[in-house]
């Protein structure tokens, strides 16, 4: 059953680092939520989390399998992961809705945080 969730795991995390690979440039952006405009400090933030999706990726595939074989796991789950994004990208971008307004919309914790002068309170 670990084996499965990792597996399982593995996969979405390699899905969602191509994902967010995409999504940080600006036409993939434009195709998924043409309403937001991603700013470039939006689209590191967007780089780095795509990396770190796909260390988690190899982490849960060496996790599985090992080294050795984890590795040849990770590959051929990154294999499989691009052409699926891409088709996801080509047919349906607007399944990666939800994920851009997720990320597009500021924590309401940051929204607080913005410096308002004198005559605006609240």
């Amino acid at each position: 059953m670990a084996d499965s969730l990792l597996l399982i795991i593995a996969a979405g995390a390699a899905y969602l680092g191509f994902a967010l690979f995409a999504l940080s440039q600006s036409r993939h952006w434009q195709q998924v939520a043409p309403s937001h405009v991603a700013q470039p400090p939006q689209k590191k933030a967007l780089r780095l989390l795509g990396s770190l999706a796909l260390a988690l990726s190899l982490s849960c595939a060496w996790l599985r399998d090992g080294a050795a074989f984890g590795s040849v796991l990770w590959l051929l789950l990154l294999s499989v992961a691009a052409p699926l994004l891409v088709f996801t990208l080509s047919w349906r971008p607007h399944w990666l809705q939800r994920l851009a307004q997720r990320l597009a919309t500021p924590h309401p914790r940051h929204s607080r945080s913005i410096k308002r002068g004198p005559l605006h309170r609240g």
